[in-house]
């Protein structure tokens, strides 16, 4: 993060996660097995006020700040989390398959003899 920079100012300017982008970077509670494993063990091993190093998932690079811990278990909380995580997964599976399908179908190859 630049000297004097707002983290709230710089995700609503540079973030690419059209989530918590608008809300700052804010990711809200999360629990565990919610997000990328790289995103959840670099959340787990910054210390509150500290910004993590640059580190890159699947879905990109990115660095942290944990505002906050807390260790009581939401049970529903961490249920509905994980249903979602995985619809999600499942329908970036589809869409992903949907498109390379597509992108294949209307790919255009010609063999030429260079004899």
């Amino acid at each position: 993060m630049l000297l004097g920079e707002d983290f709230i100012s710089l995700a609503d300017e540079f973030s690419e996660d059209p989530g918590s982008a608008k809300l700052g970077g804010d990711l809200g509670w999360l629990g565990l097995g919610v997000l990328a494993s790289e995103f959840e063990k670099t959340m787990l091993e910054t210390d509150i006020g500290i910004l993590s190093k640059v580190f890159q998932t699947e879905f990109g690079f990115h660095f942290l700040e944990v505002v906050g811990k807390r260790t009581h278990e939401l049970t529903e909380e961490l249920i509905k989390d994980r249903a979602y995580s995985i619809l999600y997964a499942r329908k970036f599976e589809e869409e992903l398959e949907n498109t390379l399908r597509i992108m294949r179908a209307e790919a255009f190859v010609e063999f030429k003899n260079l004899d």
